[in-house]
């Protein structure tokens, strides 16, 4: 502390009272212990907004991604690849792209456990509601019409081929991609012959 001009840290601390990012204060056990935390700054309407816009953007990012995700270290990259424009974290009123994608939390979500390795992906809502798209497209474009039988691994086979990887029921939100179709809001499974079948409405 001597290299800040004051003998003891308490000096050091009453010296930060008068700052506007940083706040002091006492818990309420009788220790001589203090609390420094940073002030959060209220987001104003205009960088409200561009959040409200950048969330759309991100979900466009990750619905061609595989997996419905990328990792986190890519992710600045892969934004101005997709976008040809730069993320800049001062419009959205933040100054990490961690706490800018916390604040889209039902949009996106971040894997934690490994630092190194964290990934962003889609909600379950949101990746559901996207896989959804992609087999009802799917449907579309090999039947041209509602209620038509597909087999179920046979649509996956298709979806593979578009999309150019095996979905995977942990990236849906569940344990198997049967379990997540069940969701799918315009199919039906059908079990006929020990397969799996999928009738669309």
């Amino acid at each position: 502390v001597t290299d800040y001009g004051v003998c003891d840290i308490e000096d050091l601390v009453d010296g930060l009272r008068h700052n506007s990012f940083i706040v002091v204060s006492k818990p309420r056990d009788d220790t001589d212990d203090y609390l420094l935390s940073l002030q959060k700054r209220r987001q104003t309407n205009v960088e409200f907004e561009k959040t409200c816009i950048f969330a759309g953007e991100v979900v466009e990012l990750l619905r061609n991604a595989p997996q419905y995700s990328i990792p986190f270290r890519k992710f600045v990259r892969s934004y101005h690849y997709h976008f040809g424009y730069q993320c800049k974290l001062s419009d959205y009123g933040y100054l990490r792209l961690a706490e800018l994608l916390e604040a889209l939390s039902g949009v996106v979500e971040m894997d934690n456990s490994n630092e190194e390795n964290r990934k962003i992906f889609l909600s379950r809502k949101v990746a559901l509601r996207i896989f959804s798209e992609q087999i009802q497209d799917i449907i579309k474009m090999q039947t041209g019409k509602a209620g038509t039988m597909l087999k179920v691994d046979a649509l996956m086979e298709m979806h593979k081929n578009k999309y150019g990887y095996q979905m995977k029921g942990s990236s849906l939100g569940y344990e198997t991609v049967i379990d997540a179709m069940k969701f799918v809001p315009f199919v039906e499974l059908n079990s006929y012959d020990n397969e799996l079948w999928i009738t669309s409405h």
